[in-house]
């Protein structure tokens, strides 16, 4: 089985669950490590999944005083997501180049879109959810490099295949995408 790298970036305090990682271990050792006693998720369990993590830890970045960052090595590119912990909850404050500010727990399910930044992206993507008859919980509207913008929605129910290929088939949308949360 190919292994995959998944690798977690700790800003500030050290945010990872105690069931993840050997917190008394974690205050001993190097920032950046592959020991595998640091890991409380046994090895043949990351293998299983194609998994290997790395840690990498550094003072903390404005404005968060803890962020996590996650990177998954995909056939087609590096995946990353950012978040933090606030006084609401877990905010997803990163999305691989773009700034958003998500809630996680404000909807379970999300539809992220990646389009040309222009007025108008938002009303068409918003109509065409409605004629679906999809709820908009919530959403979160970043500029990325260029010309291209990402927002996130958070939707009442999970689309299907078809209604995301309907999303993605609108004029100036790069992609879509369903997130679980």
């Amino acid at each position: 089985m190919e292994t995959r790298l998944l690798q977690t970036t700790v800003v500030g305090s050290y945010p990872q669950p105690d069931w993840l990682v050997n917190r008394a271990l974690l205050s001993k050792i190097v920032p950046r490590t592959l020991l595998h006693e640091l890991w409380r998720v046994a090895e043949p369990y990351l293998e299983q999944a194609g998994l290997r993590i790395a840690i990498e830890a550094g003072p903390a970045r404005e404005p968060y005083a803890s962020l996590v960052v996650v990177q998954a090595v995909r056939p087609d590119g590096v995946r990353r997501v950012a978040a933090t912990q606030t006084a609401n909850g877990v905010r997803v404050v990163g999305i691989d180049d773009y700034q958003v500010d998500i809630a996680p727990h404000a909807s379970s399910h999300a539809l992220m879109v990646e389009n040309v930044d222009r007025p108008g992206m938002i009303g068409r993507v918003g109509s065409l959810l409605g004629e679906l008859s999809v709820n908009i919980s919530y959403m979160s509207v970043a500029p990325g490099q260029g010309d291209r913008a990402l927002m996130v929605l958070g939707t009442n129910r999970a689309l299907t295949d078809a209604e995301i290929a309907t999303v993605t088939g609108v004029e100036n949308v790069f992609s879509a995408r369903q997130i679980d949360l």
